[in-house]
């Protein structure tokens, strides 16, 4: 049995970094390999592929300004990482002791910085006293127009 792994994984990658995704083959020896390739699902594209005697090919498409590297046995490096690389890849193995295709699909995003502003109408503070290790007070202080402040309003009159 050939295994490849990882299997139906994800990776985050940080933005303008080199992304290296390494596959695991099991259960076959090297001179059992026919050929490894590697494809990118989301855009339809095949990127690279080692064929039996060794030789790597990086295909010319509309992928290959990414800047991508293949490095003997199995591992996928994308170069200067952004969002043109979401999506999902395949890695397939052939080999010469069965017909079938082993293959391993990931997926790939970017790390992107939130733009979601937070806002907040309480604000907690937590004051620690320095002196006491196991003591801390907490302080709520309320804006106006929340639900607490018009409580403490009506508590009042």
């Amino acid at each position: 049995q050939v295994t490849v792994i990882p299997r139906d994984d994800t990776f985050v990658a940080v933005p303008g970094e080199d992304m290296e995704i390494t596959w695991t083959i099991s259960g076959i020896q090297r001179s059992q390999l026919r050929g490894r390739e590697w494809a990118f699902l989301t855009g339809n594209n095949l990127l690279a592929e080692i064929i039996r005697v060794g030789v790597v090919i990086i295909y010319n498409n509309s992928f290959s300004t990414a800047k991508i590297e293949v490095k003997r046995p199995s591992t996928l490096i994308l170069k200067n990482f952004d969002g043109r690389f979401n999506g999902t890849y395949r890695f397939t193995v052939r080999t010469t002791i069965d017909a079938n295709l082993h293959a391993s699909i990931v997926a790939v995003f970017v790390a992107i910085t939130p733009t979601v502003p937070v806002t907040s109408h309480c604000v907690k503070v937590i004051t620690l006293h320095a002196n006491v290790k196991d003591k801390a007070a907490t302080h709520l202080r309320t804006l106006p127009g929340t639900k607490e402040a018009y409580r403490l309003s009506q508590e009042r009159k």
